[in-house]
């Protein structure tokens, strides 16, 4: 048990996704006490909200910077309006994707929960997102909530007809608007020949990065043959012949 609570001291800020009678909310919360037992503290809500059965999972997230740690909880008993007692059941930590190898490119994505059938009623949008072997992040109408198993299918340039298919667990989920979030999704499956594919785009991104950079430093340091010219003109010397 001592494993799970070893990163949840006093004061530690999460965010908590909680089951509410007509879905899940997310809201922001501090650690009261986290050595044998959690309690926690949430932000005031908008609205009073009426907590659904305590037989179903919590999902508190964790952002250490390096990585992001997920747990699922189970209600112990409320302390009071926005005091809690929970018993964790499951610790994740994922690398985050802030710190891996990462781009930002504009690719063809399509994103789903649940059964594969639902692939099928969406279609995919070309977004720009920030994607690395471990996770990729992107704004999406829908409403995910952290520890939520997401489907994927990504299109990188230059790989129409192959497509990166990985299933993935959000681990951020940030409003960004009415019915818009950006989510960050870290891979769970990604295959190594999908890997492959990601870490190839990369090279060539970076290289293409690269050529452009040193074209423009070439540019800067070499001047033209017309601004020699022009230096030449007006050089000191020649203003002197001018002169006489």
């Amino acid at each position: 048990m001592d494993n799970l609570y070893q990163d949840l001291k006093p004061g530690t800020l999460l965010r908590v996704t909680l089951p509410l009678p007509n879905g899940r909310k997310t809201l922001d919360a501090a650690v009261e006490e986290g050595q044998d037992n959690l309690v926690i503290r949430l932000q005031k809500p908008e609205e009073d909200q009426k907590l659904a059965p305590d037989d179903q999972d919590w999902v508190l997230t964790q952002d250490q910077g390096e990585r992001i740690i997920l747990y699922k909880a189970r209600l112990n008993r409320q302390i009071g309006p926005r005091r809690f007692d929970l018993a964790l059941t499951e610790r994740t930590v994922h690398k985050s994707t802030r710190k891996s190898c990462r781009i930002q490119a504009r690719v063809r994505i399509r994103e789903w929960a649940g059964h594969s059938t639902w692939s099928r009623l969406r279609r995919a949008e070309s977004r720009e997102v920030i994607l690395s072997t471990s996770g990729i992040a992107f704004q999406t109408d829908d409403i995910f909530h952290p520890g939520q198993k997401v489907s994927l299918e990504i299109t990188l340039p230059g790989q129409a007809l192959r497509p990166v298919q990985v299933t993935g667990q959000v681990i951020r989920a940030i409003p960004k608007g009415i019915d818009r979030q950006e989510i960050a999704v870290a891979f769970i499956n990604l295959s190594r020949e999908d890997a492959d594919i990601i870490e190839t785009f990369f090279i060539k991104e970076q290289f293409r990065t690269m050529t452009d950079r040193v074209r423009l430093l070439a540019e800067a340091l070499t001047p033209s043959l017309d601004d020699s010219e022009k230096d030449k003109d007006v050089s000191p010397k020649d203003m002197g012949k001018k002169d006489r």
